[in-house]
């Protein structure tokens, strides 16, 4: 494939801007070329999944899903959820406080409240706001928006 193919964008029609790659990985990826590399190596496999068609798109959209579930590790919820569970080893916690039940009820809840619960229509013009309530309301910087 010629060098445009992988030179040739539009930065101005992205989903995030793009100083915020360098904001969220800079300091992990800067630290190790190596990383840098397999990792613009991965999202460049990812681009071109996506081009390639509908069975490339939907493979791309795994990935990143498959991306997601592996950094889940690294948040904040997962050490909430872990520090829980290990409270709950010793059988101290009341039943309505054992984490699968508080965790399955806020799933619950959190379904009946989200845009997943809404009509299709209603989604797409309301994704943005959403983001920023719930990030607000969890006291975190919403991710910005072009």
């Amino acid at each position: 494939m010629d060098s445009a193919a992988y030179t040739a964008f539009d930065a101005n029609d992205t989903l995030y801007p793009s100083d915020m790659w360098i904001e969220i990985l800079g300091e992990t990826l800067g630290t190790d070329p190596n990383s840098v590399h397999l990792f613009a190596q991965m999202m460049l496999g990812v681009k071109d999944e996506v081009i390639s068609g509908t069975k490339g798109a939907t493979r791309g959209a795994n990935t990143v899903m498959d991306l997601i579930h592996e950094l889940f590790v690294y948040s904040k919820t997962f050490e909430l959820a872990r520090r829980l569970w290990i409270i709950s080893l010793d059988g101290q916690l009341t039943p309505d406080n054992d984490p699968e039940v508080v965790l399955e009820a806020a799933i619950e809840q959190g379904l009946k409240e989200t845009l997943a619960a809404r009509p299709q229509v209603a989604r797409s013009s309301a994704r943005t706001p959403g983001r920023r309530r719930r990030a607000k309301a969890a006291n975190k910087k919403p991710l910005p928006r072009k």
